[in-house]
């Protein structure tokens, strides 16, 4: 099968994200690869497995689905991600993530393919981003601007990254790659696909970091990179009617603190590290909900 194959389908989608219905000789004619009628009425056929009726109101007419399109792209991405070695993927491939993660963005299969594109061919992405954790938005709210260092408006910052893969985790959906700073130094970086607004692929980029997930990510729930290792205990009541307790490693006080607070008051860390506790202050979360001290 064309090592592409997925890649070409998802342009179909991205081609009727455009709000208009279009025909089948329309597509192939728009489309980039090059394929043939019976190759798109092929696509037309696989997305149907994902939930995603293409049939338009008129007669020989595709268009998107006009409810659960979402659920259909994440099915497809899950589909995607899990069967294929390229592009790396991190954690526990989620369906839900990936709805959750894509369900605000005007024209999600632009956006993911845009990524999927800059990962495959070591493009600069670049996109405009809502930080998901609160510390950095505080941060990010009282930081002026500088040359080279602007702030969109509502809270955006300009970020500008070549991709190397995914990460599931943390209730995100991350982009994980070398994030290249105004001054060209790189940093392992990840952002997460619903914090992003329109991200572009550039131009191709030589690779200058090493990524290897199962080194970059040890004892971390998947969330942010780097920072102090802790071994937690969880009191966990989200899934189950009685609470389970385990172990759990995050590194650093912003990935210990997302994770908790991602679970609303249903997970909470037993007898914090003092530095926990105080960095929730810092951050004005509720410690209550947060964390649980016994004798």
């Amino acid at each position: 099968m064309n090592t592409r194959y997925k890649e070409n389908m998802l342009e179909v989608l991205q081609l009727l994200e455009n709000g208009r219905s279009l025909t089948v000789p329309q597509i192939v004619s728009m489309h980039s690869a090059g394929v043939t009628v019976r190759t798109v009425q092929r696509y037309i056929k696989e997305f149907i497995l994902y939930g995603l009726d293409l049939t338009g109101k008129s007669k020989g007419q595709v268009a998107l689905p006009a409810a659960n399109y979402v659920t259909g792209l994440s099915r497809f991405f899950k589909a995607y991600f899990s069967e294929r070695a390229y592009p790396p993927v991190h954690g526990d491939i989620s369906e839900r993530l990936i709805a959750e993660a894509i369900q605000d963005h005007r024209r999600p299969a632009q956006i993911m393919s845009e990524i999927l594109r800059s990962i495959r061919d070591s493009r600069r992405l670049t996109f405009a981003y809502k930080p998901q954790h609160p510390d950095t938005r505080k941060k990010l709210s009282e930081t002026k601007a500088r040359p080279g260092v602007g702030i969109v408006k509502d809270g955006y910052m300009p970020v500008t990254m070549v991709p190397r893969g995914f990460s599931f985790g943390g209730e995100l959906l991350l982009v994980v790659g070398e994030a290249i700073s105004p001054d060209g130094t790189r940093k392992r970086r990840q952002y997460a696909v619903r914090g992003m607004l329109n991200p572009m692929s550039g131009e191709c980029e030589n690779i200058q970091l090493t990524f290897d997930f199962s080194e970059i990510f040890a004892d971390s729930v998947y969330t942010w990179i780097g920072g102090e290792r802790y071994s937690l205990i969880i009191e966990d009541n989200r899934f189950d009617e009685n609470p389970r307790v385990y172990e759990l490693r995050a590194n650093g006080e912003e990935e210990a603190l997302a994770f908790a607070s991602s679970a609303l008051g249903r997970l909470r860390i037993i007898n914090p590290p003092p530095a926990l506790v105080k960095k929730a202050g810092e951050l004005g979360l509720d410690g209550l909900s947060l964390f649980k001290h016994t004798a």
